[in-house]
């Protein structure tokens, strides 16, 4: 953070991007479901040896960590994510420059795109499953891009402000 009074501008960028996201990760969601629940196995095929569609209901945090299974541990995985989603607002509300509002909001639409999941179903719907052959990664989703792509503004965010110290 620069320093610099948050701008009302600053904040759209970050609150436009976060709704962006997740209409575009439900939206996503709404039509791999539909399209991975008729296709055999629940997978299809996008690029040989390296990009399936593959459909996982994953009931844990990222990468599957933290499985909940019973109708608490949802619950408390909801309003964990609820609360993170409140604070991560609230810093949008206070950033004070463009690449910080932008990675907060990649985080939000994230957040609150396996939120919906997770609260409407009781798990997150993921379908990106990446694979060089046999090495598979996890299976993830548009919500989970999104928290990446922001955590990574953040942290060039933070490397450039340091930069700039005296």
């Amino acid at each position: 953070m620069t320093g610099a009074p948050p701008t009302a501008g600053l904040r759209r960028w970050g609150f436009a991007l976060a709704l962006g996201i997740v209409l575009l990760d439900q939206a996503s969601k709404l039509v791999m479901l539909g399209a991975l629940l008729r296709a055999p196995g629940g997978s299809i095929g996008v690029i040989p040896g390296f990009l399936d569609f593959t459909l996982a209901f994953n009931r844990g945090v990222s990468f599957g960590l933290f499985k909940a299974g019973d109708p608490m541990g949802v619950l408390l995985l909801a309003g964990v994510a609820l609360a993170a989603s409140v604070l991560i607002a609230w810093l949008i509300w206070r950033s004070d420059n463009r690449l910080a509002a932008i990675g907060y909001g990649f985080v939000l639409g994230g957040a609150v795109g396996n939120l919906i999941d997770r609260v409407r179903i009781g798990a997150v719907i993921d379908f990106i499953d990446v694979h060089l052959g046999t090495f598979r990664f996890w299976t993830f989703n548009i919500a989970d891009t999104a928290i990446t792509l922001g955590v990574a503004c953040l942290l060039i965010e933070m490397v450039v402000q340091d930069k700039k110290k005296p």
